[in-house]
């Protein structure tokens, strides 16, 4: 041991981060909460990351160790395992930070937009924009200068990478020590309090060649119905404040911006591109390119198509009552009054990236022809998101696509097919 280098990753967020506990107090999914009670991202969470964007099993082995688990091997052979030269330790928020934890109420729905049986749970994510600190020591210069290069790419962190969470901006500082000359500054050294004496390094993040990543700037064309409650059940009203009170608004998040969730944006186009085909949201081909996850079989695969989460912007709140009118009588049903606050006019961005899963071929063309016949029905109101989409929510107009940041010309099925499928 002749040598250490030391790394301290500020993460930011950029999406909610979904890093679920087994325990489910207030959720079905609760974050993980350290000894203060307050989210950290987990060591095993961060190596784990890290592993899987190298792709080289013998690299890996050389840098974070494995053990042997082939129980049919010689026992000599099975007991020598390999130490990994990269330690990794839990990501915590900085004292005096503040943060977010939101729940984010889900239902799985059918091709009729109606909920499947035993399929609504809830869970917790830490909202964008929270920034934790996190720590990486390598045994070796080899290990330090390939942590160094693994940092130039693009991580996401927890569940639900592929639908817009744990999106994460990474920069570092780095210190090196070389025992045979600077054994002394070593001893002195504190890894979590020390002086790394440079200032934060920010990486490239260069795009991969196998990514398409698609950028769509949307004007929302009517309101917009994806849904949180907003009153309690258990809470006591006071009928001395008569301020009207919404049950349900857009889903938001704690700072009023209203978002719409990557999962519904791959709800709608995984439906509809199967209807463009003629086949079922679950064909074989349809999950090739957006995942699944067979219980039964004990099987599942990663979706190649990712959806990020999208913000609403410069948006108009407004807040409707509305109750249900029986058809025959034309009188209004009892108990179906109801006040929805729901937002008109807003403007937002849809990132979808398409990329080569590990060791699977690149998405089919077929699937990239009907992402595009999706991207343009949506563009002229064909499609919608959300709910009440029969009565006009969740409608947008496609301003504007770029193509790995190079902006088409025109919103057109041709330039479009041209850049994603043959570009």
């Amino acid at each position: 041991m002749n040598y250490r280098s030391y790394f301290k990753l500020r993460i930011e967020l950029r999406s909610p981060l979904s890093i679920g506990d087994s325990i489910s107090a207030d959720t079905d999914r609760d974050v993980v909460l350290n000894s203060k009670k307050q989210p950290i991202i987990p060591a095993s969470s961060i190596a784990g990351v890290f592993r899987s964007l190298e792709p080289n099993e013998d690299i890996q082995k050389l840098h974070f160790g494995y053990v042997p688990i082939n129980t049919g091997m010689d026992p000599e052979e099975a007991i020598c395992a390999v130490e990994s030269k990269l330690k990794f330790y839990d990501a915590s928020l900085p004292e005096g930070d503040g943060y977010a934890v939101s729940a984010r109420d889900c239902v799985a729905l059918d091709e009729n937009k109606t909920a499947r049986q035993g399929a609504k749970f809830d869970f917790q994510c830490v909202e964008n924009g929270s920034v934790f600190i996190g720590y990486i020591e390598a045994e070796s210069k080899e290990s330090a200068d390939y942590v160094e290069k693994a940092l130039q790419k693009e991580i996401s962190l927890g569940s639900k990478t592929t639908r817009g969470y744990g999106r994460v901006s990474v920069s570092y500082m780095r210190k090196d020590f070389d025992f045979s000359s600077e054994l002394e500054d070593w001893l002195d050294f504190d890894m979590f309090c020390g002086d790394y004496g440079s200032k934060w390094i920010k990486p490239s993040n260069t795009t991969a060649t196998q990514e398409k990543r698609i950028t769509l700037t949307l004007l929302q064309k009517g309101g917009l119905c994806i849904r949180q409650y907003l009153t309690d059940p258990k809470e006591v009203k006071d009928e001395s404040i008569k301020e009207l009170k919404p049950d349900y608004g857009p889903l938001s998040l704690r700072d009023g911006t209203p978002v719409i969730p990557g999962t519904s944006w791959a709800g709608l186009f995984r439906s509809h591109i199967a209807k463009v085909l003629g086949c079922g949201s679950f064909d074989d081909d349809i999950n090739a390119v957006f995942g699944f996850v067979d219980e039964k079989k004990s099987i599942s695969q990663k979706s190649q198509i990712s959806f990020n989460e999208s913000m609403l912007q410069s948006c108009t709140h407004k807040i409707l009552t509305r109750n249900a009118i029986d058809r025959f009588t034309n009188g209004t049903k009892d108990g179906a009054l109801y006040t929805e606050k729901t937002v008109f006019d807003g403007k937002t961005e849809l990132q979808i990236v398409i990329s080569k899963a590990s060791g699977k071929p690149p998405a089919d063309t077929k699937i990239l022809r009907a992402l595009c016949v999706s991207i343009m029905d949506l563009a002229h109101g064909f499609i919608a998101i959300g709910g009440l989409t029969s009565v006009g929510r969740g409608m947008f107009a496609v301003e504007s696509v770029r193509i790995n940041d190079k902006p088409l010309e025109a919103v057109e099925y041709s330039l479009l097919e041209e850049a994603i499928c043959n570009g």
